[in-house]
C-alpha cells in the first residue's frame, strides 16, 4: 500500500473511534447507573421500622423530655430551643405508617411556648 493511503485509511479509523458528545454522554450516563443499581443491591438492611403499630414503639425508640436544661453540664442539648419536649401524641405518634413529629405552639412547662418529639 502506498503511504499515503495508511495514512489516510489511519486517520478514517481514528475519526470513527471518536464517539459523537451525545453518545459519550449516554454511554456514561449508563456506566453510571449500572454503577449506582450494583452498589445499592449490594446494601443489607440491617434495621428498619415499617411504623405499623398504632403507637411508636418503646422496644426500639426511646423518647427525650424536657428542654435538656436538666441534664448534667456538657449534655444537654445546648442551643437554646424553645420548645419543651414530650411523648404526647399531640407530639408523636405514628399515622399510616409514618412517624409524625409535631411542634405545636402552646404554654408548657416551665417556661415553653412550643411543644415537639424527640425520639
Amino acid at each position: 500500500m502506498p503511504k499515503n493511503y495508511l495514512h489516510n485509511y489511519a486517520l478514517l479509523n481514528c475519526r470513527v473511534a471518536i464517539a459523537h458528545p451525545e453518545t459519550i454522554k449516554l454511554a456514561i450516563l449508563t456506566f453510571l447507573i449500572s454503577t449506582w443499581i450494583n452498589t445499592t443491591s449490594a446494601q443489607t438492611v440491617v434495621w428498619q421500622d415499617d411504623f405499623d403499630l398504632p403507637t411508636v414503639n418503646t422496644d426500639s425508640w426511646t423518647y427525650d423530655f424536657g428542654d435538656g436544661s436538666q441534664r448534667a453540664p456538657g449534655f444537654g442539648w445546648g442551643n437554646a430551643e424553645l420548645e419543651y419536649y414530650t411523648s404526647r401524641p399531640d407530639n408523636v405518634r405514628v399515622e399510616n405508617g409514618s412517624l409524625i413529629i409535631e411542634a405545636r405552639r402552646e404554654n408548657f412547662g416551665p417556661a415553653s411556648n412550643f411543644t415537639s418529639g424527640r425520639v
